[in-house]
């Protein structure tokens, strides 16, 4: 094994083509094992390898270096047997965990009680068992999103017949691009800036919304692969 100094490793988002250009979590596992450099190295479990490059590149950069500790632990994971158990392991987590914080987010703490209520799945039969009630509430949430979708776009229409929003000569200007040609310039005004104004400021206000229950899931997401690259036991046949 290579000797990787983990006080001054430094984690970076994506593949890279070789170790001087910098190492995602995995390419960092295959040089601490002495592979060749590549972020899919032989030694580590297909399932952590899947939730740990992931993991890597939708972090924002600090608390991607939380990650750094765990290089060594994922070394010869592969083919010990416990790939069901951190499969199991990680729907628990989905079903009673991160989607509930989301639930709540939504304004659907009903639905997120009635996630966390139910008995921790522990093996795929726990899992099927549970699976009425997930469904459920899937189907809520689609109804509740479908609604909101409907209500948004009355809105909207409500504002622009208004004139009283200084955002809806914006709005008619992207929703004209739609059915004029794209290099129109009707009026002067650019529509692909336009849509591109809204689009980010629409990101950045939902970004803004949620950052809680985005740092709260990232949180508990790190914690969760910890968990399971050295799980207990596996999960009864």
């Amino acid at each position: 094994m290579h000797h990787v100094q983990l006080d001054t490793l430094q984690l970076g988002k994506g593949s890279h083509s070789n170790p001087e250009q910098g190492l995602c979590l995995l390419e960092a596992a295959a040089y601490f094992a002495g592979e060749r450099h590549s972020d899919r190295p032989q030694c580590v479990s297909p399932v952590l390898a899947a939730v740990g490059r992931r993991l890597n590149d939708l972090l924002p950069y600090d608390k991607r270096q939380r990650l750094v500790p765990l290089v060594p632990q994922l070394v010869n994971t592969r083919g010990d047997g416990l790939d069901d158990t951190r499969r199991i392991m990680a729907v628990d987590w989905a079903v009673r965990v991160a989607t509930p914080a989301w639930l709540d987010a939504a304004g659907m703490a009903d639905q997120a009680a009635r996630l966390r209520a139910l008995a921790p799945i522990v093996d795929w039969a726990s899992r099927d068992a549970a699976l009425p009630v997930i469904c459920g509430i899937r189907d809520e949430a689609w109804g509740r999103r479908q609604q909101w979708r409907k209500e948004l776009r009355a809105k909207i229409r409500e504002r622009l017949a208004d004139k009283q929003e200084p955002v809806a000569a914006v709005v008619a200007a992207v929703v004209a691009v739609a059915a004029a040609d794209a290099d129109a310039d009707a009026d002067g005004i650019d529509y692909w800036e336009a849509r591109r104004r809204i689009y980010d400021d629409v990101y950045a206000a939902v970004r803004k919304r949620y950052q809680p229950v985005i740092d709260q899931v990232q949180d508990s997401t790190i914690a969760l692969y910890g968990r399971i690259i050295r799980p207990e036991a596996p999960v009864p046949a």
